[in-house]
């Protein structure tokens, strides 16, 4: 990417970047300006805040050339964002190791993304690319109090720039030369009167793929009436175009309101992600139910073999096809109105949110040009959102924030699937395997409130509670099963789906309380140390796998809420004239039922979402800053996290397991096995100078191999304990 910012020297970048943030955006030598956020709803300095938090501003994140979610997860320790497909959620979120499975749209999030101050659950909505962003958060830990309804892992906010005093604006555009990837981005924006304020931005994008499908035309083996479909040529590649509006408006000091208007239109030239095929000592290629892709190999080399759905099948005879490419469409919109009103020792914030996204994929599931697990997925989400808060703002020292939350959401979600050598059904002539169409709805109340006791100038207890009320239903069922096709010569595919007709009704309610209580010791200004209780919380649902079997039942589609305890303290100050900043937090917590996929050997075999039992994460964290002069500053940041599962039996086992290791009817056990998403050991070291000035810098693409993140084309990489480190110049 080419962008007109300042970068020097060398940086060395792991799953990290700052834990205490930049100084500022506009300096990196020692400065007045201080980081505010909002992770307890109000405007504090980063240094003030009893949470272990991330701050990443709007200047950094363009310099780094970040547009999403997933290159976040690159910036800080211990995090991962990104997006994952196959009909599931769509995306994957982890901090400190604990995240929710993607491949299921009954699932929410384990680690909540909140956006202008709306809470959103819909993986695929999260993931969309963001732009002209005042700052992005980064808050670990469970936070029941301030974010939504609650969050046992964590909470991602993202905040857009809002209208300034004085008109302002930028155009930005780059082009990186690996994926061909090319985007143009502007924003204009400031006041139209003395109490009104407006700002546009937009966003174009387009992009070829860095991944190669070499996929070359040959027979099809076993079904020589079906041509191959070479599909895409490069992966990924899409074509998005974002916009919002925002309008301020203060008719007074005491009255304020905020409404931004987000949209998104975004074009994919897949559903599944692509992504390079390792295989197990048994194949040199890929192989599809025992056939090998001679132009496939089992190398990370960004060349792929895959094909989409012959076009002898696609079209009427196979839904959502259509020409048998792989795609991904998807269109959104989000609406988010804050309204403040100020008394003498009151504040009354309302925050009102609106979504709306539909997703239509298509793609080829076994990795080859073969295409012979194909599926197509859609989604329609619809949400409404309503959160009142009331904050005191007394001399004294007690002081309390409360407020009640609601939601309400519908999905109508479904696809198609099929598998192997297809046969049309001798009633409609389609050669799809099954049709599945679901509507999920979900309810939620909550209140909360939390006091804050000032015991004595440097000593403050906090402390307080949120409830959870809980409803969910869903209606689910094969709407089209092909009877007359085959899955082995002796088993049709009719005899282990649901049959036609069947209806399951799943219902379930949930109720929970997460108290959370920290003291707070502050001996000086830009000194804080505090240690803290916290708990969290995330209902139970409904899962939606892609397979509808036989044995599916309005009990065995449920499971169980996920639940978070435990504790950490932290240290966050400034010493040496503000010249050397350092943050450290030390944390232990304990999960149960957490949320995890779980495989039923059927038949038919399915993945669904069950409980695991429970999990542990223990470890530190630590960050640096050190402004040598007005021109260097020299950053690092270490991570340890010890993520365990406790007990978790029961677990799918992975491809080309044997009994020897531990694989037992399609099912292993993985008590006191790593979580997944955990590299034991994260670090990073940088240098930065002051920006403002004019040069260029070369960034290029992530490459997304089979759902891990791995350095940029042309980067020096270094393995260590599962997190990749590499060397960067710009």
């Amino acid at each position: 990417m080419i962008s007109g910012t300042i970068a020097a020297g060398y940086s060395l970048y792991a799953l990290g970047s700052p834990v205490l943030s930049q100084v500022s955006d506009t300096s990196v030598g020692r400065s007045d300006a201080e980081i505010i956020v909002t992770a307890r709803k109000r405007d504090e300095r980063l240094l003030d805040v009893p949470v272990s938090i991330t701050a990443i501003g709007g200047a950094e994140l363009a310099r780094a050339g970040v547009s999403d979610l997933s290159r976040i997860g690159q910036m800080i320790p211990q995090t991962r964002f990104e997006k994952v497909g196959g009909g599931g959620s769509g995306a994957t979120f982890a901090i400190r190791g604990i995240g929710s499975a993607s491949g299921d749209k009954g699932i929410e999030q384990t680690v909540a993304v909140n956006i202008d101050g709306v809470q959103s659950s819909r993986g695929k909505l999260s993931v969309l690319s963001f732009f002209d962003v005042q700052q992005v958060e980064v808050l670990k830990g469970p936070q029941a109090l301030f974010f939504g309804k609650n969050s046992p892992g964590g909470v991602i906010a993202v905040k857009s720039v809002n209208p300034g005093t004085e008109l302002e604006g930028y155009v930005r555009g780059g082009y990186e030369f690996v994926a061909d990837e090319r985007f143009v981005e502007a924003a204009v924006g400031g006041p139209v009167t003395d109490t009104l304020g407006v700002r546009v931005a937009v966003r174009g994008a387009k992009m070829d793929g860095w991944v190669r499908n070499r996929a070359q035309a040959g027979p099809n083996p076993g079904d020589p009436a079906a041509p191959l479909n070479l599909g895409r040529s490069r992966f990924p590649g899409n074509k998005e175009l974002l916009g919002r509006i925002t309008l301020a408006w203060s008719p007074t000091p005491d009255f304020d309101m905020n409404l931004k208007i987000f949209a998104a239109k975004v074009k994919e030239n897949n559903e599944f992600g692509s992504p390079e095929t390792i295989c197990d000592s048994r194949y040199t290629s890929p192989s599809s139910q025992g056939v090998e892709d001679p132009d496939g190999d089992c190398a990370l080399d960004g060349r792929i073999s895959t094909g989409g759905l012959s076009q002898a099948y696609a079209g009427a005879g196979w839904p959502g096809s259509r020409n048998g490419d792989p795609y991904q469409d998807t269109t959104a919109i989000l609406a988010t109105l804050t309204t403040n009103y100020r008394m003498e020792n009151f504040v009354i914030s309302l925050i009102s949110g609106v979504m709306q996204f539909d997703s239509d994929g298509f793609d080829n599931y076994d990795g080859t040009v073969y295409g012979r697990l194909t599926g197509y997925t859609h989604e329609k989400s619809k949400s409404f959102s309503q959160e009142v808060r009331v904050m005191t703002t007394f001399n004294g020292p007690f002081n309390i924030t409360t407020g009640g939350y609601y939601e309400t959401t519908k999905r109508e979600s479904g696809g198609a699937g099929g598998a192997g050598l297809l046969t049309p059904d001798a009633r409609n002539g389609q050669y799809n395997l099954y049709t599945r169409e679901e509507v999920a709805h979900s309810t939620t109340y909550s209140i909360f409130a939390q006091g804050e006791w000032t015991l004595f100038p440097e000593l403050t207890l906090s402390g307080g509670a949120r409830i959870t009320r809980e409803k969910k239903r869903l209606r689910v069922s094969n709407i089209f099963v092909n009877k007359s096709q085959m899955l082995t010569p002796a088993v049709p595919a009719s005899a282990i789906l649901l049959p036609e007709g069947v209806v399951l009704r799943p219902r379930r309610s949930d109720s929970n309380v997460s108290p959370e209580v920290t003291l707070t010791y502050k001996p000086r200004t830009n000194l804080m140390t505090y240690v803290s209780y916290r708990t969290g919380y995330k209902s139970g649902g409904l899962s939606s796998s892609s397979v509808l079997g036989a044995t599916a039942t309005e009990t065995n589609l449920q499971f169980d809420p996920e639940k978070a305890r435990g504790g950490e303290i932290g240290l966050k100050g400034e010493f040496l004239d503000r010249r050397w900043t350092i943050a450290a937090t030390v944390y232990r917590y304990s999960f149960t039922n957490l949320q995890s996929t779980s495989f039923d050997p059927g038949p038919p075999p399915v993945f669904r979402l069950r409980n695991a039992g429970g999990a542990r994460t223990t470890g530190f964290e630590m960050s640096s800053q050190f402004h040598v002069n007005d021109m260097l500053s020299l950053n690092g940041a270490l991570a340890y996290n010890h993520g365990r599962y406790t007990e978790f039996e029961g677990a799918p086992c992975y491809t080309g397991q044997t009994a020897a290791q531990g694989c037992a009817g399609g099912l292993q056990d993985l008590t006191d096995t790593r979580l997944p998403y955990n590299p034991a050991w994260t670090g990073m070291l940088f240098t930065a100078v002051p920006t403002g000035r004019t040069s260029i810098e070369t960034r290029s693409p992530n490459r997304m191999i089979s759902g891990s993140s791995m350095p940029p084309f042309g980067s020096r990489k270094v393995m260590t304990n599962g997190s990749w480190l590499w060397l960067d110049e710009t």
